[in-house]
């Protein structure tokens, strides 16, 4: 397949490396996003022998950071200037730190019974 853009010569005939990262997880098949914006964000077009984006390996801890980061960058995206919903966000975001710990039981309770037909 042909590009026309004036990088595309560089990068004919190089061939993709897999890397081998002791991060890379068997069970996760959820958080590909999450593992996408942190490689985006920790590589620095290095050898990869000597590249780490500070995740352990899979284990409860990795999925506590990965639960960390998905806060991280939902938050980052949220909250963007260039996010047209930017102000309805945090309008709703004010009313929901108002309501009382019964009531947010009850609204994530039926999150959970209706996250099906959102999917």
């Amino acid at each position: 397949m042909r590009v026309n853009h004036k990088s595309a010569l560089t990068l004919e005939g190089v061939e993709a490396e897999r890397v081998n990262m002791n991060w890379r997880t068997r069970d996760n098949h959820v958080d590909c996003g999450v593992f996408c914006m942190r490689h985006l964000e920790t590589c620095m077009g290095d050898k990869t022998v000597n590249w780490t984006c500070g995740l352990p390996k899979e284990s409860k801890q990795q999925q506590s950071v990965l639960n960390d980061l998905c806060i991280k960058y939902l938050t980052k995206i949220l909250l963007s200037d260039t996010n047209t919903h930017r102000s309805k966000i945090i309008a709703q975001t004010a009313k929901f730190a108002k309501k009382t710990n019964e009531e947010i039981k009850d609204l994530l309770d039926k999150g959970w019974e209706k996250r099906g037909e959102r999917i």
